[in-house]
C-alpha cells in the first residue's frame, strides 16, 4: 500500500505528511491548498521508513485541537496513538498544552480543518523529505501585527462602498418619487382635460336654458306687467268707497278784519260710520261737509282729536245717504311689517282734486324729526311717534288720507310733506293710529301723562351700564321739580320699566313710557347723579294741551311755548303776550347770546305783539332772505327788557 502526502500544485512540493481526510494543509511559500497523493511505499524506493516519526509529525502537524485517527500510523490499535516504551529515568509532568505553548515544525504547512483556522509559521520548507526533523520546544506563537495602511485602505474602501450605496438608494428614491410625481400631473392634466370638457358642456346648456327662458320671461313679463297693471286698479278700486273729501269752513283774521275761508283734506271711512283724518284738517272749523265717493255730501261732526298725533275722528251723517251699502270700510294693516321699497298708494283730494291717487315706496319706516309744529294751533306733533317716509306724491289737501299696501290695507294716514322738495313726504304709522282712534272711540281725547322733564339721548361712558335717558330740562313747578330732579340726571327706570335711548329715533318711545304713567298716583323714578343710583317719589300730572304747545326751534337752540292766561298765572310772568322761553340748550344760538331759560321774548323786528304766528313767519322770511342780524326784545324775570341782536352764519 502507498504512502499518503501532499503536493503543491504551484511548486510542485511535496510533504510527508498524514491525516484526516477532513483536514485541509496549505503551502507557505505558496499560500496554495495542497492535493492529496498517493506514493508508492518507501521501501520501494529504497527509503527509510520512520514510522514512529511519521505518527509524532503527523500529530504535530494537525495541531492541539486534532483527534487522533485509528488509520494513521502503524503503532497502535486503532482510533488510539502508539504508545512509547517506558523510560526508566523519571520524567517531569507533563506541561499542560495551550494555544501559545504549542509549536509546528519549521516549514510545516498551515492545518486547517473544516471550521477552523490553523496557525501559521514564518519559517521555510525543509528541501530533505527523507529527514527525520528534530523535535523542538515550543514556542510562543506571535501573530501578524496589522499594518496602519491596511487598515486606512480598508475603511477608505467601506466608506466608499457605503457612499455608493447611499448614493445608488438615494437616487433610486429620487427616481421613484419623479416618476410617481409625473404620474400625479399626468391624472391631474387628464382631470383638467375632464373638467374643461364638462364645464364646456355646461356653459352650452347654460346658454340654452337662457335663450330659452328669454323667450320664456318676455311672454311671462308681458304677463307679469299685464296682471301688475291690472292689479293696481283693482286694488284702487276695491279702497275708493272709503276716501271722503272733506271741506271745512273757518274764520280767519286779516289785516285786523274776519274773512270766512274754506279748507280742505282728505280722510277714510272706518266701520260704524266713523272717518278718520289729521287733527289740523278740522281744527278751528265751524262747520265740516265730507264728500262721498259718488259725489254725495254729508254733514260731519269732530267727536274727537289729539293734536300731539295730529288725528281726528269725524262722525258722518250718512242717514238717507244713496248708495250707503256700496262703502267698503277700510281696514288696517299693520306698519311694523312695512320694509324699505315696498310700493305704496297714497289717495286723497291734492290741491282740492277728490279721488286722486300716487303710486310710490316706501323710503323708510322709522324716520324721526324732532316735534313739529302745526302751522295753527301751534302745536308740536311727532313727540310719540315716528314717520313713514315715502315718495309718492303728496301736496297740500292729501293730509288726512290713507296710505295703502298692494293688498288694500291702510298702513299709514298722510299727514305732512317737505316744502320746496320734491317728493319726501310723511305718514303717521298706522300702529300708533289705531291706539290713538281707540282712545278717541272711547274717551273722546287720548289722556297721557307727564313730569314735566325733557329728555335727550344718553351714550353711556362705561360700556357695562344699562343706559338710560338725559334730562335736558325741567319745568318750573313741574312734578319733576317738586321731586328734586335737576338738569344733567339720567333717568335710569321709571315706574318699573326701564329706559334707555342711545338714538333719536328712540325718543318718541321714551316718551310714550313717560306719558302712560298713572295720574296722581306716586311712581318710582330710578336716576344716576354724579356716578350715584337714586330713587324718587314722583307723582304724574294730566297733560294738557298746553304741554304740547312747547316745541324745539331748532335754528336757534331754544324751546318756546305761547303766553297764555294759564301760562301767565303758573309762571307768574310780568307780561300778557310774547314767547316764553322754557328751555335753552347749551352751546346753541340762544345760549351764546345769553338768552336764559324764563325770560320772554316780547318783540321780533318792527313787532311789539310777538305771538307764536308773528314768530314763525318772520322767522321764516328772515331765513328765505338769509338775513344774518334777528332783532329779539327779550324781557327778564326782574321786568327789565333788553335787545338783544342775534347773528346767524348761513353754511356755503
Amino acid at each position: 500500500m502507498g504512502e499518503v502526502a501532499y503536493r503543491c500544485e504551484k511548486c510542485r512540493r511535496e510533504y510527508p505528511l498524514s491525516g484526516a481526510r477532513g483536514s485541509v494543509f496549505v503551502c507557505e511559500p505558496c499560500g496554495q491548498p495542497l492535493k492529496r497523493v498517493l506514493k508508492p511505499p518507501s521501501s520501494e524506493l529504497g527509503i527509510p521508513q520512520f514510522k514512529g516519526e511519521a505518527v509524532k509529525l503527523s500529530r504535530l502537524f494537525r495541531g492541539p485541537d486534532a483527534e487522533p485517527n485509528s488509520k494513521e500510523g502503524e503503532g497502535g490499535p486503532a482510533g488510539q496513538p502508539q504508545q512509547e516504551p517506558a523510560d526508566p529515568k523519571p520524567k517531569a509532568a507533563p506541561r499542560p498544552r495551550t494555544p501559545e505553548s504549542e509549536s509546528v515544525p519549521v516549514g510545516s504547512p498551515v492545518v486547517r480543518r473544516r471550521g477552523q483556522v490553523a496557525s501559521r509559521t514564518e519559517s521555510k520548507p525543509p528541501s530533505d523529505l527523507g529527514r527525520v526533523l528534530p523535535r523542538r520546544e515550543p514556542q510562543p506563537r506571535t501573530g501578524r501585527q496589522p499594518r496602519l495602511g491596511s487598515l486606512l485602505v480598508l475603511v477608505v474602501l467601506t466608506l466608499l462602498v457605503v457612499l455608493l450605496v447611499h448614493g445608488v438608494s438615494t437616487r433610486s428614491r429620487q427616481q421613484a418619487l419623479e416618476s410617481k410625481l409625473l404620474s400625479r400631473i399626468g391624472e391631474l392634466e387628464k382631470r383638467r382635460e375632464q373638467d374643461e370638457e364638462r364645464l364646456g358642456r355646461v356653459q352650452q346648456e347654460a346658454k340654452q336654458l337662457v335663450e330659452e327662458s328669454r323667450l320664456n320671461s318676455a311672454g311671462e313679463g308681458r304677463r307679469l306687467k299685464r296682471n301688475f297693471h291690472r292689479m293696481i286698479p283693482d286694488v284702487v278700486a276695491a279702497f275708493s268707497t272709503a276716501v271722503v273729501h272733506i271741506m271745512d269752513n273757518r274764520m280767519v283774521w286779516i289785516r285786523g278784519r274776519k274773512y270766512p275761508r274754506r279748507r280742505t283734506g282728505s280722510g277714510f271711512i272706518i266701520p260704524d260710520g266713523y272717518a278718520v283724518t289729521n287733527y289740523h284738517v278740522v281744527s278751528g272749523a265751524k262747520s265740516v261737509r265730507c264728500r262721498l265717493f259718488n259725489g254725495e255730501e254729508v254733514e260731519a261732526t269732530v267727536h274727537g282729536s289729539d293734536p300731539a298725533s295730529d288725528i281726528a275722528l269725524l262722525r258722518l251723517d250718512l242717514e238717507g245717504v244713496p248708495d250707503v251699502d256700496k262703502i267698503t270700510p277700510a281696514r288696517f294693516g299693520r306698519s311694523s311689517d312695512l320694509r324699505p321699497g315696498e310700493m305704496v298708494i297714497a289717495l286723497g283730494s291734492p290741491k282740492s282734486l277728490d279721488r286722486s291717487i300716487s303710486l310710490g315706496v316706501v323710503s323708510n319706516t322709522r324716520r324721526y324729526q324732532r316735534g313739529m309744529p302745526l302751522e295753527y294751533p301751534w302745536v308740536v306733533t311727532g313727540l310719540f311717534n315716528t314717520w313713514i317716509q315715502t315718495d309718492s306724491a303728496i301736496n297740500p289737501g292729501s293730509s288726512g288720507g290713507p296710505l295703502i299696501d298692494m293688498e288694500g290695507r291702510v298702513v299709514g294716514v298722510v299727514t305732512r310733506k317737505i316744502l320746496n322738495a320734491d317728493n319726501i313726504g310723511f305718514a303717521s304709522p298706522v300702529d300708533y293710529v289705531k291706539y290713538v282712534v281707540a282712545q278717541l272711540l272711547r274717551h273722546k281725547a287720548v289722556p297721557r301723562s307727564t313730569i314735566g322733564a325733557f329728555i335727550l339721548p344718553h351714550t353711556p361712558s362705561n360700556p357695562g351700564s344699562s343706559g338710560g335717558v338725559r334730562v335736558a330740562d325741567v319745568m318750573p313747578r313741574s312734578p319733576a321739580q317738586e321731586a328734586g330732579l335737576k338738569a344733567g340726571d339720567v333717568l335710569v327706570s321709571y315706574n318699573g320699566k326701564p329706559l334707555a335711548v342711545r338714538f333719536s329715533s328712540e325718543l318718541p318711545s321714551a316718551r310714550m313710557q313717560l306719558a302712560t304713567g298713572p295720574l296722581g298716583r306716586p311712581v318710582e323714578l330710578v336716576l344716576e347723579r354724579g356716578g350715584r343710583r337714586l330713587s324718587l317719589r314722583v307723582t304724574p300730572r294730566s297733560r294738557k294741551v298746553s304741554d304740547d304747545r312747547i316745541m324745539y326751534i331748532t335754528g336757534l337752540g331754544f324751546y318756546a311755548s305761547e303766553v297764555n292766561p294759564e301760562l301767565v298765572r303758573k309762571q307768574r310772568l310780568n307780561c300778557k303776550s310774547g314767547i316764553w322761553v322754557c328751555g335753552v340748550e347749551g352751546g346753541k344760538l340762544f345760549a351764546r347770546h345769553g338768552i336764559r331759560k324764563g325770560e320772554v321774548l316780547v318783540g321780533l323786528a318792527n313787532h311789539t305783539a310777538l305771538t307764536m304766528e308773528i314768530f314763525w313767519k318772520e322767522y321764516r322770511k328772515m331765513l328765505m332772505k338769509k338775513q344774518t342780524l334777528l332783532p329779539f326784545m327779550v324781557r327778564q324775570a326782574s321786568g327789565k327788557t333788553r335787545l338783544v341782536k342775534l347773528r346767524i352764519v348761513y353754511p356755503k
